[in-house]
């Protein structure tokens, strides 16, 4: 497709030629002092255009995939990408000049010879409305990425709390409960029949069978004792 707009673009803009939908419409390219733009000025326009999305979309996509601990980067890269894009056509509407930024680039607008009609006023509505929409999306990102910077957070102080956790486990000590060091759910705690365990296990198991572990003695919740010097 790329190559095809290429060459379509080879054999009438560059060629002195005017376009099907220039031809209709009767519009003629021209530079800001009205002058015909230059070949040169005219092949950057037609390069961009043609290959200018699919040259940035693959440097993108090389970065992501040479550098794939940078992917979140690149990503906001590819999202600023399409904003600028939608900051461009909110400009557009709202002064009627360069539809596509390959056209800004190359400095190309368009002319209509003979009575103009001023549409400013459509334009600048259509302005508004593109700009609201483009103010959502990045209210959206913006909130999106306070959201995932929360979340990760969250889970580095939750790593962090189980990481206490396992350092407060006594190493010396099997819970029969979870066959894990004593500690490792919870600080260690005893029974009232000298039992030592983790004390999220010992609850539970008081709480369920009001049994303990070891000894099947009667215990209840209310009888558990934390070690806090174990």
């Amino acid at each position: 497709d790329s190559y095809v707009k290429f060459g379509y673009y080879c054999l009438t803009t560059l060629s002195d030629f005017q376009t099907l939908g220039e031809e209709y419409t009767g519009l003629v390219q021209c530079t800001s002092d009205l002058q015909l733009p230059s070949k040169f000025s005219r092949f950057l326009f037609i390069f961009l255009k043609s290959f200018g999305a699919r040259v940035t979309s693959l440097i993108l996509d090389r970065l992501q995939t040479s550098k794939p601990e940078n992917t979140s980067q690149i990503e906001t890269l590819k999202k600023l990408v399409e904003f600028v894009e939608s900051i461009h056509t909110c400009i557009f509407y709202y002064q009627g000049l360069f539809f596509e930024i390959s056209k800004r680039l190359s400095g190309i607008e368009y002319v209509k010879p003979g009575k103009q009609e001023s549409n400013k006023r459509a334009f600048r509505i259509l302005g508004y409305v593109a700009s609201i929409n483009l103010f959502l999306n990045i209210a959206i990102q913006i909130y999106t990425f306070y959201a995932r910077t929360r979340s990760k957070a969250s889970l580095k102080s939750e790593s962090g709390s189980s990481k206490l956790l396992k350092n407060l486990a006594h190493p010396s000590l099997t819970c029969a409960v979870c066959l894990e060091a004593v500690g490792s759910r919870g600080c260690a705690a005893a029974t009232f029949c000298g039992h030592v365990g983790c004390w999220t296990c010992l609850l539970e198991t008081a709480t369920i069978s009001a049994e303990c572990p070891m000894c099947r003695a009667r215990i209840v919740p209310n009888q558990i004792i934390p070690l806090q010097n174990l």
